[in-house]
């Protein structure tokens, strides 16, 4: 049988053991994989879509393995999440470009790690927990290939190409975008704006700084990092149809903050 297969049968032998579940929280989308949920959380009476990335995104998910459950800090949160609100969380992958068009659609009604500023097209149909964490980007240069950031009513010249992610926001640069001072080119993942820019195929590339420091640390590339800008914190984003989930998210977020569990699981993958 091939992994669709198996990972459909799956999907739908936790579903059955669901007592308590709306029709339209179970229609799964066919991409979803193993469930994020830990085993000793066996039975749930509600099961949210998670959307997960559809390449891996290290340290923050390492994408959807071909056994076993799902490695980085946010399957690790949510796994902490579940065992204290009950709550069980199935992964479908998604590529970036398709975060708006599947959240809307709820192929997936839950996206961890996120910031209203991101989302505002979307802000009717979201909500947001209280933050758990605060991410920010830096710019990304070759050795020896730094420069300085034009201004957007500055003197005209031939401008940089910094590379992004496909349906990204980057407040501190979408002046720049917009001006004509810095050129955009999308990219489907964070490591292959790794790689375009190791190939010389960009100026810079503005990248998550904690994917940018474990890129650096396992020693795959050797880049100049910019000091961190457009920090924002970090949320759960869950769909206006799952309001009555906010309360007991942001309980557990609390506890896991206090009790230490949520810094722990980010220092064990810097």
């Amino acid at each position: 049988m091939s992994r669709v297969g198996w990972v459909s049968l799956l999907a739908a032998a936790i579903l059955t053991g669901c007592h308590d579940a709306e029709p339209s929280r179970i229609e799964l989308n066919p991409r979803v994989a193993l469930p994020i949920t830990p085993p000793e959380v066996s039975k749930q009476d509600k099961i949210l879509r998670v959307f997960t990335h559809e390449n891996s995104f290290p340290p923050l998910d390492f994408g959807l393995p071909a056994s076993g459950p799902p490695r980085g800090i946010y399957p690790e949160i949510l796994g902490a999440l579940s065992r204290k609100t009950g709550i069980a969380w199935v992964p479908v992958a998604l590529p970036p470009g398709r975060v708006y068009e599947g959240f809307r659609s709820q192929d997936s009604n839950v996206e961890i790690g996120c910031n209203p500023a991101w989302r505002t097209n979307e802000a009717d149909i979201s909500l947001y927990t209280d933050a758990f964490a605060t991410d920010s980007n830096v710019l990304a240069f070759r050795k020896n290939h730094r420069f300085v950031l034009p201004k957007a009513d500055g003197p005209v010249a031939p401008p940089k190409t910094v590379g992004t992610i496909i349906g990204y926001v980057y407040p501190s640069l979408e002046p720049l975008f917009h001006a004509g001072s810095l050129v955009r080119q999308d990219v489907s993942s964070e490591k292959t704006l790794m790689e375009v820019l190791a190939a010389g195929r960009v100026d810079a590339i503005i990248i998550t700084r904690l994917v940018a420091l474990y890129y650096l640390k396992i020693g795959s590339y050797d880049f100049e990092l910019s000091e961190p800008r457009d920090a924002l914190p970090l949320s759960i984003r869950i769909h206006t149809n799952l309001a009555w989930a906010l309360e007991p998210l942001n309980r557990a977020l609390r506890e896991l903050a206090d009790d230490g569990t949520i810094e722990k699981i980010y220092q064990k993958y810097r």
